[in-house]
């Protein structure tokens, strides 16, 4: 008896003993204290609690971006992939990150100062006793949360959050983080004027980190003038992002932009060459076919044999990948006809992409764009009238030269209308001087393409009422043929020829093909 009363005892002072040491250690890592126990709880609770499970959030909704990727390769590409117009929303992933960080500045941020001890009055004591805040993940949380409301498209939140750590923690790390995320904020906003002081400013800081943070500046460089359509400016920063130790996704992308660019401000070798190398990398899928068609119109035959890109091209054409992309195909294939001077198979190129236009509306416009070219330098006005009309139909408004074209179109109209009207007038003034006979020969042979004509209609029509008649009788008759399962339709022949002729009447003999 004694005994279990002595063990009970012991276990319940054990356990208040527990209690009571459990809520001195929580009282020493309060916040309002800071002491070295307390600085180490709050910074391991922060850090691998709050902090990484919002860090975690923010990666995933990146990488949902980047694998629903779905670039516009007519367009030069943006440099970074939250950029993209069509990129996924991420708004779930970005939301927890922000809570994760408040949670963190909100139960970890340490702004009590500590006590000071007698005799330490070192600069490096100084230093520490000067600090704002304690805990050192706070301001990777401000960070957390500022580029997070920059994904979300959130530039007023994210500006926000990076001045406060640029004005709190200039003595940190996050800092200069800070700094580039806040001129890509300004780069968003079109606020060039604040974006470039800031691109000084890092010029200018000493202490500033190269060796990591080189390969976010350069590219935010390249983005601040491609921006602003300045592609010469953005060529030295292209080329100095590639250079640096990167990721294969990041350097393949900021080489093919490269290529757009050199092809933009008017240098095909280079552009042909940069488009190479994207190749060589393998990249995605897109990416590689449309280098391949990049390659292939800006193909020069002072660079080489044109019968190696077509036999490519024409693999391409087999590959049923690429049975959504026939249009592009046979627009490159019709580039190099062109560059060849071979006019009739560039045509018959051009015409087969405006044919094989599944949903890119864009690249149909630009085959009727080239067709319409030709047509015009030929001074065959109609035509290329009917083809620059069919160009403003289908090609994007925010087209480079669109109104010049839309132009051209419009004065071509009106040019083809006096035309017509000239033509029409010279073919009664020929009808008029004509001899009787003449004209009375003319004048049957068009009554005869009228009668034969209307013949025709009348026969179709003739024939499709037998068909109807027959249908009705046999329906009325209950008409069964004899073969097992006759009242299927494809075992009936009677139902069969009269389906044939009914589409014969409609859509004329075809071929068996899809």
């Amino acid at each position: 008896m004694f005994i279990v009363y002595y063990k009970t005892t012991l276990d319940l002072r054990i356990r208040i003993l527990l209690i009571l040491s459990f809520s001195l250690f929580l009282f020493s890592c309060s916040t309002k204290k800071n002491t070295r126990v307390s600085r180490a709880y709050h910074n391991l609770t922060a850090h691998y609690n709050a902090y990484f499970n919002g860090k975690e959030s923010y990666k995933e909704g990146v990488i949902s971006i980047k694998e629903n990727l779905q670039d516009d390769f007519s367009k030069i590409l943006p440099i970074f992939i939250y950029d993209n117009p069509s990129s996924t929303s991420v708004s779930g992933q970005m939301e927890r990150a922000i809570k994760k960080s408040i949670k963190v500045i909100n139960l970890h941020s340490i702004t009590a100062k500590p006590k000071r001890k007698r005799n330490k009055k070192t600069a490096k004591d100084k230093a520490f006793y000067a600090q704002k805040e304690y805990n050192k993940w706070i301001d990777d949380a401000y960070l957390l949360m500022g580029k997070s409301h920059f994904i979300e498209k959130n530039y007023k939140g994210a500006e926000k959050s990076f001045s406060w750590i640029i004005a709190n923690y200039p003595n940190t790390e996050s800092k200069y983080d800070a700094e580039i995320w806040l001129v890509r904020t300004y780069i968003q906003t079109k606020d060039f004027d604040k974006a470039l002081d800031y691109l000084q400013k890092i010029e200018a800081e000493k202490m500033f980190p190269k060796k990591r943070l080189n390969k976010m500046l350069f590219p935010t460089y390249a983005d601040f003038y491609l921006k602003q359509k300045e592609y010469d400016k953005a060529i030295p920063w292209l080329v100095a992002s590639i250079k640096e130790k990167e990721r294969k996704f990041n350097k393949k992308r900021y080489k093919y932009i490269l290529a757009q660019i050199y092809k933009e401000t008017g240098d095909p070798k280079k552009a042909f060459d940069m488009y190479k190398e994207v190749i060589k990398m393998r990249p995605v899928y897109d990416m590689e076919f449309s280098a391949k068609i990049q390659r292939a119109i800006l193909f020069d035959q002072s660079s080489g044999d044109s019968r190696l890109l077509k036999k490519q091209l024409n693999k391409m054409l087999r590959d049923e990948k690429n049975i959504d992309y026939k249009d592009q195909i046979y627009y490159a294939l019709a580039n190099i006809f062109i560059k060849e001077k071979n006019e009739a198979k560039a045509i018959e190129n051009y015409k087969l992409s405006t044919y094989n236009s599944v949903d890119n509306a864009n690249q149909k416009g630009l085959s009727y764009l080239a067709l319409g070219n030709i047509y015009f330098k030929k001074l065959n006005y109609i035509t290329a009238q009917a083809y620059y009309d069919s160009t403003i139909t289908n090609l994007s408004k925010d087209y480079p030269n669109y109104e010049e074209i839309k132009n051209r179109a419009n004065n071509l109209g009106e040019l083809v209308s006096y035309i017509n009207i000239i033509n029409r007038e010279d073919s009664l003034l020929n009808l008029a001087h004509m001899s009787p006979q003449q004209r009375n020969k003319i004048i049957d042979s068009i009554i005869a393409k009228i009668k034969e004509e209307e013949r025709r209609k009348a026969e179709e029509e003739r024939q499709h009422q037998m068909d109807l008649a027959l249908s009705n009788e046999n329906n009325r008759n209950g008409l069964q043929t004899n073969i097992p399962g006759g009242k299927w339709y494809f075992y009936n022949p009677i139902a069969l020829g009269m389906g044939q002729a009914d589409f014969k009447r409609r859509w004329g003999n075809r071929k068996l093909e899809d």
